[in-house]
């Protein structure tokens, strides 16, 4: 389930109090610590529709929930595996801080790809 799938890839570390509407974040490779350079953040609801979206900046994000509720964040990043985080709630108002911890993707070879044109 998806739900599991951030468990290994991604930690969700929470600022205290959960009475927030923006995510402000880092995402950062697991292990090292070093900032991802860029990728796409994108904030889903708990029925799986697409709330907001925003791009990493050296690491750093921002993105605000439109309304109250539970949400889930997804990180997509050439070279690193997507991530989700497990469901959390925002309240009205206030910034919640978060931790996003990437495992790169492993390696792999593609096949050769043969092109022939007039």
């Amino acid at each position: 389930m998806r739900r599991l799938l951030g468990i290994a890839a991604c930690f969700l570390a929470l600022a205290p109090g959960l009475d927030a509407q923006t995510i402000q974040g880092l995402a950062v490779v697991r292990g090292s610590n070093d900032p991802i350079a860029s990728g796409v953040i994108v904030l889903f609801d708990d029925q799986g529709n697409e709330a907001a979206r925003t791009s990493l900046a050296r690491g750093r994000f921002s993105v605000t929930a439109p309304a109250a509720g539970r949400y889930r964040l997804r990180l997509d990043a050439i070279g690193y595996r997507t991530t989700f985080t497990p469901l959390f709630d925002l309240g009205q108002g206030g910034t919640l801080g978060v931790t996003l911890q990437v495992r790169p993707q492993t390696p792999f070879a593609l096949d050769t790809v043969d092109v022939a044109g007039e």
